[in-house]
């Protein structure tokens, strides 16, 4: 017997997050992700295979010109950095892994919506990502149990109410705190699909994403948390605010709980650094590399200064959409926020009070996440980037048939 297309999709997606998302990270030494390239491979594998099924089994009939156009744009975007690179040599290796991830996770959401449906979709992606979190968890709880037989996987980083600012498998704490965020985010939208013995599963995994210290994954998930509210139904707006108010009291109180210090107020200041300066630069950040611009062509603002650009002359400018305007160039970012305002109104015309939440939700996480950390388009796979495809790919869809859909 045959298993069903959906644990195909459990095993496939599954592994391809754990595989993409994996670094390891030993302080003072540079991350290494020794699962990427499999990982890249095996999704590869996986897309081709779901081509040919939806192929055989006549899934799609394309409607909808505005749908149809932001596929083909964003296709087309991935393509320019291609295109780019062929000016910039040195950029080449970064921007292949770049569009390789990008063009995987997108294409193989797309053919996963017209295989199974957008809504068992969004439930696999959610509880794979749910699960997950637990396993991070449950990794870094063993970390402190057998530290020795664990530290390959995990390493402190600062001092919290943990002990640490836990990392987990991604090897960062902004980065699991992302994905912890995002799974909670997912969760918030979707509740209505799922048991109620997420809830405190979902309320553990916000108080560990608290104890990440991730200001940015904590401040991403209130904003697309309150936008997929104010995407919904009015008259349904009050029931989710009580669960946002719940989920919120139930994790504060459960970082409290794990607290090792007395106070667990004291502990979650020292977490999230509050005076730290950090919290406060990146205006200037921003200003200094917006000085960079002045010393640039018209031709490089136009069409771009190369993949690195940023990366060599400066490092990170902690804003996904100033590095894609000094590296891309004008027309690039602006083709390219003219394709997130339509994925908007794609996701604002749609009927389906979910699918819009969704869209919405994604959406908004992805663009507040991405204002104060460069990872749109950025070299190796991060959840924020998960958030823009999946959106992207529920907002194509959406008037593209696809078998046994709801």
């Amino acid at each position: 017997m045959r298993p069903a297309p959906r644990l195909w999709l459990w095993i496939a997606w599954g592994l391809l997050i754990i595989a993409l998302s994996y670094k390891r990270k030993v302080l003072g030494e540079e991350g290494i992700r020794p699962w990427y390239l499999p990982g890249i491979g095996f999704g590869y594998f996986i897309l081709a295979w779901m081509a040919l099924k939806c192929h055989r089994l006549r899934c799609t009939s394309s409607r909808g010109w505005l749908e149809l156009c932001l596929m083909s744009i964003l296709y087309g975007l991935l393509g320019y950095l291609v295109v780019q690179s062929a000016f910039y040599p040195e950029s080449f290796r970064p921007m292949l892994y770049t569009t390789g991830t990008a063009f995987l996770i997108y294409t193989l959401s797309i053919l996963s919506i017209l295989f199974i449906g957008w809504q068992n979709f969004i439930l696999i992606i959610t509880k794979i990502l749910l699960c997950f979190g637990i396993m991070n968890v449950m990794l870094v709880l063993g970390q402190y149990l057998w530290p020795d037989e664990l530290n390959l996987l995990l390493v402190p980083f600062n001092e919290s109410g943990f002990g640490v600012r836990i990392s987990g498998l991604p090897g960062d704490p902004t980065h699991l705190g992302s994905f912890l965020a995002v799974a909670i985010l997912l969760w918030f939208v979707q509740k209505k699909n799922l048991s109620i013995l997420w809830l405190p599963v979902v309320a553990f995994l916000f108080g560990t994403m608290i104890a990440t210290g991730s200001r940015n994954a904590t401040l991403s998930l209130l904003f697309g948390g309150t936008v997929s509210i104010l995407a919904g139904e009015r008259r349904k707006w009050a029931r989710f605010i009580k669960v946002y108010i719940f989920i919120l009291v139930l994790g504060l109180l459960t970082f409290w709980a794990l607290s090792n210090t007395q106070s667990g107020l004291k502990s979650l200041e020292d977490v999230y650094r509050i005076g730290d300066q950090n919290a406060y630069s990146r205006l200037s950040i921003w200003q200094e590399v917006y000085g960079l611009a002045g010393k640039l062509t018209f031709k490089s603002l136009l069409l771009g200064s190369g993949y690195l650009f940023i990366h060599d002359n400066y490092g990170s400018p902690y804003n996904a959409f100033i590095r894609i305007f000094l590296n891309q160039g004008f027309l690039y970012v602006s083709v390219f926020m003219l394709v997130v305002a339509g994925l908007f109104v794609v996701g604002l015309k749609n009927r389906h009070v979910f699918r819009r939440q969704t869209i919405f939700a994604l959406l908004a996480y992805w663009l507040f996440f991405s204002m104060f950390l460069d990872t749109a388009f950025a070299e190796f796979f991060h959840s924020a980037e998960l958030c823009f495809w999946l959106a992207a790919a529920l907002a194509v869809t959406n008037k593209i048939y696809a078998r046994d859909t709801p």
